[in-house]
């Protein structure tokens, strides 16, 4: 048997949650690049062209 909850409740329930998320999804990338920046002398950021990666995914041809 379910117990049917009505849409505010679960909106209740569900926010604090959501909130949780958006933080953590803030924190911690800034958390990991601090750890990083002051553990290393030297940090090197590369950029990649995903679209130029993938279109030759699997060929044969050199690349």
């Amino acid at each position: 048997m379910t117990v049917r909850v009505p849409r505010t409740a679960a909106r209740r329930r569900v926010t604090p949650l959501h909130h949780e998320v958006t933080v953590r999804h803030g924190t911690v990338p800034h958390a990991l690049t601090e750890q990083l920046t002051t553990r290393f002398a030297d940090v090197a950021i590369e950029h990649l062209d995903v679209a130029g990666v993938t279109r030759t995914a699997g060929s044969c041809r050199s690349p």
